[in-house]
Parts: C-alpha cells; sequence; structure tokens
C-alpha cells in the first residue's frame, strides 16, 4: 500500500454546514484559488458565489457543464467577478470532480469531495469533503503539486475553452430547454435543488445567505450598518425600555420615533403630519395607550405568543395609524423580534414573499404573518456568530430585513 507523507492537518467534513465554514475561511486566508468542478448552481442563492468576494487574490476555475446543469448566470457572475474562467470540453467526455485548491505562499489548503459549487453543494446536500492544509514540498505537498499541474491541465486550451458571448448565449437557450422538458416530465434534476422562488428565500436562506445579502444590499443602496445601527442605539439610549408617556414629550425622542432627518433609516413615519401631531399633542390617555401597546409587545420572547403580540397590536391599530407606522416603533423597541414595514419599496419587495398585495402588511394579520415567516427561517434560529461586526447585525436581525428590500434614497 503506498504511504503519504504525513500532512499539517486534515479533517474529514461529513456534513456541508462544516464544509462551508471552512471554505469560508479559506477565502480569508489564502491568497488565490483554482477549482475544479461539474457544475456550478445559480449565483441568486447568494452563497456560495459570496465567499469568493472574500478572497483579495487570484481566482482560476475549470467547470463543467454536462447535461447543461450549470447555471447560464453562473458563467456571467463569475466572468464578471474577473475569475479565470474555462469550460471544460464536452467532447472529451463527462468532467466530474469537485477540487478546489487554496495557496498562499508555500501554504495550501486542499477540498476534495462531492461538493459542487453550488447552494445545496455546501449548505443542504449529503455530502462528504476532506480538508488537507501543510506546506508545499513538505507535509504531503508533492502529491499536492501533482494536482496543481492537474488543474492546469485541465485549464489549459487543450481541455478547456474561455466562454464567449456567443457560446453563452446558445448554452443559455439549451439550459432553459433542457429545465423546460425536465419539468414537462416531471424529472429532478441538479439545478432544481439550487432553485428557490422568491416568495421562498426569507424563509429558507440560513444565515450566512442572509448577512451576505444585507451587506450586498447596503453596498447597492450606498447605505452603511452603522446608519442602523445609530438609529437602534438612540433609540435605546433616550427611549430605554419600558416606554413611558414622557419619552413622547422631548423633541429628540419624537424624532427619533418618526425618523426624521438623521433618523430616518427605517421608515420616515412622521411624514404623517397628524402622527406628529399625535406624538407632540396627543392626550395623556392616548400616549398611554402607545406606550403600554409597546410594552406588552416588547416583553415578548421567542416563541413569540402571537395571540398576545395580536392583542398590543389591535390596541395600536385603534389610535387610527397602520402597521406602515407602528411597525417601526416596534422594530426601535426590540429589533431582534420586530421589522418595519414603513417605506414604499419594502412592503412592494416584500408583497412577493407572502404572495399578498401590500396593503395586506399594513394590517395586523398581514404583519404577523411576515413575523411568523421570519421566525422559522433558518437564518433567524441561527446561532449567533463570533465576528463582532457580524453578531452586531445578528443581535438586531429582524430589523435588518430593511436594507435587503428597501430602495431608495439614504436618509438626510
Amino acid at each position: 500500500m503506498r504511504r503519504f507523507p504525513p500532512v499539517m492537518k486534515s479533517h474529514l467534513l461529513t456534513g456541508p454546514r462544516s464544509f462551508a465554514t471552512e471554505f469560508t475561511r479559506c477565502c480569508t486566508e489564502y491568497h488565490s484559488l483554482s477549482f475544479a468542478t461539474a457544475w456550478c448552481g445559480d449565483p441568486a442563492r447568494t452563497l456560495p458565489f459570496r465567499h469568493l468576494e472574500k478572497l483579495a487574490g487570484r481566482i482560476t476555475a475549470t467547470i463543467g457543464v454536462s447535461f447543461n446543469n450549470t447555471h447560464p448566470d453562473a458563467i456571467s457572475w463569475l466572468l464578471d467577478a474577473k475569475v479565470g474562467l474555462r469550460i471544460y470540453r464536452d467532447e472529451l467526455g463527462m468532467f466530474h470532480p469537485k477540487v478546489y485548491l487554496f495557496q498562499a505562499g508555500a501554504r495550501y489548503a486542499l477540498f476534495v469531495g462531492s461538493s459542487n459549487f453550488t447552494h445545496a453543494g455546501f449548505y443542504t446536500n449529503t455530502e462528504l469533503n476532506v480538508l488537507l492544509e501543510g506546506r508545499l514540498h513538505v507535509d504531503g505537498g508533492a502529491e499536492v503539486s501533482v494536482l496543481a499541474s492537474l488543474l492546469s491541465e485541465w485549464h489549459s486550451i487543450k481541455c478547456s475553452f474561455v466562454p464567449n458571448k456567443l457560446w453563452l448565449d446558445q448554452y443559455r437557450s439549451a439550459y432553459l430547454a433542457t429545465r423546460t422538458r425536465a419539468k414537462r416530465e416531471a424529472i429532478l434534476t441538479p439545478p432544481d435543488t439550487d432553485e428557490v422562488a422568491p416568495g421562498n428565500w426569507l424563509a429558507t436562506a440560513e444565515w450566512d445567505e442572509f448577512y451576505a445579502e444585507v451587506i450586498s444590499r447596503l453596498k447597492q443602496e450606498s447605505r452603511t450598518a452603522e446608519g442602523y445601527h445609530d438609529v437602534l442605539d438612540a433609540a435605546g439610549n433616550k427611549l430605554p425600555f419600558p416606554w413611558v408617556p414622557g419619552h413622547f414629550r422631548g423633541i429628540e425622542q419624537r424624532r427619533i420615533i418618526g425618523g426624521l432627518g438623521k433618523y430616518g433609516w427605517l421608515g420616515h413615519v412622521a411624514v404623517s403630519g397628524r402622527f406628529r401631531s399625535l406624538l407632540a399633542k396627543g392626550s395623556s390617555a392616548k400616549l398611554r395607550k402607545i406606550a403600554g401597546a409597546i410594552n406588552q409587545a416588547g416583553a415578548l420572547s421567542t416563541p413569540v405568543k402571537w395571540t398576545k403580540l395580536k392583542r398590543a397590536i389591535t390596541r395600536l391599530e385603534g389610535l387610527g395609524f397602520t402597521m406602515k407606522t407602528w411597525g417601526r416603533l416596534l422594530a426601535l423597541t426590540r429589533p431582534d423580534l420586530y421589522c418595519t414595514v414603513s417605506a414604499d419599496s419594502v412592503r412592494e419587495n416584500l408583497s412577493g414573499v407572502l404572495g399578498m398585495p401590500q396593503s395586506h402588511f399594513q394590517r395586523s394579520d398581514g404583519y404577523i404573518r411576515l413575523l411568523q415567516l421570519i421566525h422559522r427561517s433558518p437564518w433567524f434560529r441561527s446561532d449567533r456568530p463570533s465576528d463582532p461586526a457580524e453578531a452586531a447585525i445578528w443581535d438586531r436581525r429582524v430589523a435588518f430585513i430593511d436594507p435587503i428590500y428597501y430602495r431608495g434614497r439614504n436618509p438626510t
């Protein structure tokens, strides 16, 4: 039996979560990545594609397209990301490896196993992978050098080609035709495990996927996580729980509650003159009613007693305003449990989540249905991450669906 030199570290990764965790770590610790995989999934699932953005150095990839199972948008995404991408030639036979080789100087990390570069391969399938880490020319590095040469051969003109627009257009047509035939015949294909209906994304996303989407959308809208934290910190400091009628008497407190000026993140609900008037001139009885209902909702913990939340919200709705207003106040009080639906764009984009008109989110039943979906999701039920910046968002994760679905201008 052939004996291999000892490696610096070896791990048997028996679940998709452990594979994804180690892969993410390597994207931050190593300087380059060369990988070969049979198929790539839909980048609309966000992960594992977002992991590659953490790697500062060069990435080369050789991917297969047998049976038209690689998503054409994955090819576009990799090309746009300046990955050195080549497509394995179908005429040479089915391309079926799953190899990921990271390097940083003399150090290497090698993943070999069953996981394709797909969301399912990283997060939901039953997969088996091995991770070897060591130094080239020692610690088993000789065999790694042989594998690196094989990756280079697959990436050469002899075995693969660079996809151009004409080829990609033709492949996209073939991909769609294959998917149409499979669906017509009720045949389950690998792309089926990666696709998710837009309305189900919020319900099925893992924490890594949710967090990556928050960061991505903040960047696209030229917003920052700090902007949201500043508003929530101000609410915590100047509107301490439990609420009292005195919270409504100070101008700064009313600006925070209503989302005026720099507090506009999470929605400008004080745009309504009636609501501003209620905060500034409302009777003591009405202000006590607001504070009491907010306290009733804010005192709940997971798992939330939905009947109790319904009673609290019904008390608020009795004052003549909808969840477009009250959702913001709940999010300010308990951003770990409640979200805002104040912005028109948020309600518009969320309408696909529950398949209901935007107006339903302004009513208690629709708002509670949204919260129930959120509280059942994997990202909501996930463990608190160790990274401080990530943990800060996790602590307020329900309120942070606002940057995912918000489209518009920064508050001024």
